[in-house]
């Protein structure tokens, strides 16, 4: 099982994710193989279409981090 939280009670996958978006023109398999190689492989079933290969949008961005944050009360 992955560890979400850390001792603080910041999730750890959300972190990692802004690490990444703070830079410019990430695209989609930029932050799915970013956040595999941190150790969070946490990604909706979207961001394996095709389609969605590109530039990570701000709407994707938006969808990615509620889903993110959404697994805090899962746990």
């Amino acid at each position: 099982m992955i560890e979400l939280m850390d001792e603080d009670g910041e999730n750890l996958a959300v972190r990692y994710f802004l690490m990444l978006y703070g830079n410019s023109s990430v695209t989609v398999a930029d932050m799915k193989e970013h956040l595999d190689a941190t150790g969070y492989p946490l990604w909706l079933a979207w961001v394996e279409g095709p389609d969605a290969q590109g530039h990570l949008t701000k709407g994707g961005a938006q969808d990615w981090l509620r889903f993110l944050f959404s697994l805090e009360i899962d746990r």
